[in-house]
C-alpha cells in the first residue's frame, strides 16, 4: 500500500508499507542431502516501510531520494540438515536500503546517476567443501557505491549505451570482502532499432571480487561480448503476427575466465572453480495469432 501525496515545486512523497508472511513447509519421508524423513514448517512475517521523495525539476531533469526495508526468508537448501526442526531457525535476510539518484532525459540522451547505501543483517554466505554447502550467518555488512547509466541515440537506428558501477561490500566485524561482490562492472555497446531490424552488440566487464570470506579466493576481472540480432515480419499470413526471427550468441569471442568459486575439495580443502560458459548460439522464431 502506498500513497502518492503532490507537494508544491514539483516534489512528490510517496510513503509505502507491505506486511508480508513467508510460509516454508518441508514434509518428505527422504530430505534431501541428509537422507532422513523430514517434517518442519515455519513462518517468518515482517513490516516493510518504505519513502520516496520526487522532484521534477524541469522537463528534462529529476532527481530523488528512496528509503525502503527489504526482506528474505532463508532458501530452502538452509534446511537440507538431519534435523530442521530442532537445528535452528535460520534468521531472515534484512535489509535497510538508502538511494539518491537523478535522471536527465531527452528525445536523444537518457543518462542517470545514483548513490546507494545498504545496511545489511543476517547476510548468508556459503562454502562448499567435498560437494557438501555449508551456509553460514556473516552478521552485519554494508553495501554501498555510485552506478550511473547512459543512453545516446546517435542516428540512423543507432544508439550508444553504457553503464559504470562503483562498489564496496565489507562485513562490518571485519571489515573484510564480501564474497562474490565485484568492485565495479561496465557496460558498453551499440544498439539499432529501425523498422523492422532490431540488434545489439554488448560488452559487459565484471570487476575484481573475492570467491570466500576472509579476504580468501581473489578472482580476477573478466569482460564477456554477447551480440543479437531480430527481424519481424507483421503479416506473415492472415492467422500469423508480429512474426520475430532472432539469433543470439552468448560470450561471442569465447572466452573462458574464471568467475566464481565453485567449492573445495575434501581431500585437501584444493579450490576448485567456475569459468565463464562458451560460445553459444541460440536461434528463436515467436509469433502473435
Amino acid at each position: 500500500m502506498q500513497y502518492a501525496w503532490k507537494l508544491p515545486y514539483g516534489l512528490t512523497l510517496t510513503p509505502g508499507v507491505k506486511y508480508v508472511s513467508f510460509e516454508r513447509n518441508l514434509n518428505s519421508p527422504l530430505n534431501q542431502k541428509s537422507g532422513t524423513a523430514a517434517d518442519f514448517s515455519h513462518t517468518w512475517t515482517k513490516v516493510l516501510p518504505s519513502l520516496t521523495l520526487h522532484e521534477q525539476i524541469n522537463h528534462d531533469w529529476s532527481a530523488y531520494a528512496q528509503y525502503a526495508q527489504g526482506f528474505l526468508a532463508p532458501n530452502l537448501n538452509v534446511f537440507y540438515v538431519p534435523n530442521a526442526s530442532v537445528s535452528g531457525q535460520p534468521s531472515p535476510e534484512q535489509t535497510d536500503n538508502y538511494q539518491l539518484g537523478t535522471t536527465y532525459k531527452t528525445d536523444r540522451l537518457t543518462i542517470s546517476a545514483d548513490l546507494y547505501y545498504i545496511n545489511f543483517r543476517n547476510a548468508v554466505t556459503s562454502t562448499t567443501v567435498g560437494g557438501n554447502t555449508v551456509f553460514s550467518n556473516a552478521g552485519g555488512a554494508v553495501y554501498k557505491g555510485f552506478e550511473t547509466e547512459a543512453t545516446f541515440y546517435a542516428g540512423y537506428g543507432f544508439s550508444l549505451y553504457g553503464n559504470l558501477t562503483f562498489n564496496s561490500a565489507k562485513q562490518k566485524d571485519t571489515g573484510d570482502w564480501m564474497p562474490n561482490a565485484p568492485r565495479q562492472t561496465a557496460a558498453l555497446g551499440v544498439i539499432y532499432e529501425r523498422g523492422p531490424l532490431h540488434g545489439s552488440l554488448i560488452s559487459k566487464f565484471v570487476g575484481h571480487q573475492f570467491g570466500d570470506t576472509g579476504d580468501q579466493q581473489p578472482i580476477g576481472g573478466f569482460m564477456v561480448t554477447n551480440l543479437a540480432a531480430a527481424y519481424t515480419i507483421k503479416s506473415p499470413t492472415t492467422w500469423m503476427r508480429n512474426t520475430r526471427v532472432g539469433l543470439e550468441v552468448d560470450n561471442l569471442f569465447n572466452r573462458t575466465s574464471i568467475d566464481g568459486l565453485a567449492g573445495y575439495t575434501a581431500q585437501d580443502n584444493t579450490p576448485l572453480y567456475w569459468t565463464i560458459p562458451g560460445r553459444a548460439v541460440f536461434a528463436t522464431v515467436s509469433t502473435d495469432f
